[in-house]
């Protein structure tokens, strides 16, 4: 049977915990430094997300429903055009993230994926815009189903072998929908 020497044991762990200690304020420095530009990004994103889904905006104002912030398109006289949700549904893979636009009069202006981890060639194809172009219109009563046999009028299809993905998308929109519903029975005004 070997003995072991204490040292063999201390001299390794020892310089494995300080190799781990070093990277470790190295990450978290570079955590620290990074945070100012990837803020400043996302911001940049968010701004031309809004204006891809609601052109005809000028001005976005931020408001708050309910605990649930959206924004308010406006023209360049300061009328609202419309309204803005940022929303997210349960996808095959993760979380898919989406922002609305919903007109004044209950159209819905457009549809931006901000981000996903749908599965490449399948689940991915939420993004086409011949699946998304399926919701810029007058938005339904009680939201919009996924299509059984092109039976509902109200209805989407669904991308094929991506079933999970589309009914993602259709939650997030219909989430979007319920809170439109909500700021228009509180009269467009926010409760700040």
């Amino acid at each position: 049977m070997k003995h072991f020497n204490l040292k063999e044991i201390l001299v390794p762990s020892i310089s494995l915990f300080v190799v781990c200690v070093v990277v470790s304020i190295f990450l978290a420095a570079t955590n620290i430094l990074t945070q100012p530009s990837i803020g400043a990004q996302k911001a940049k994103s968010n701004a031309l997300a809004k204006h891809e889904v609601m052109p005809t905006a000028k001005i976005f104002k931020e408001k708050t429903l309910s605990g649930k912030e959206y924004s308010v398109g406006l023209n360049d006289q300061g009328e609202t055009l419309g309204y803005l949700f940022c929303t997210e549904a349960k996808g095959y893979s993760g979380t898919i993230n989406i922002m609305i636009g919903i007109l004044k009069d209950s159209t819905i202006s457009g549809i931006k994926i901000l981000s996903h981890n749908e599965t490449p060639g399948l689940g991915a194809n939420i993004e086409n815009k011949t699946f998304i172009k399926q919701f810029i219109k007058k938005a339904p009563l009680n939201g919009f189903n996924l299509k059984n046999n092109n039976q509902s009028l109200e209805g989407v299809n669904a991308i094929t072998g991506a079933t999970i993905s589309s009914n993602a998308v259709k939650d997030a929109v219909n989430k979007a929908i319920t809170l439109f519903k909500e700021i228009s029975d509180n009269g467009g005004n926010s409760c700040e």
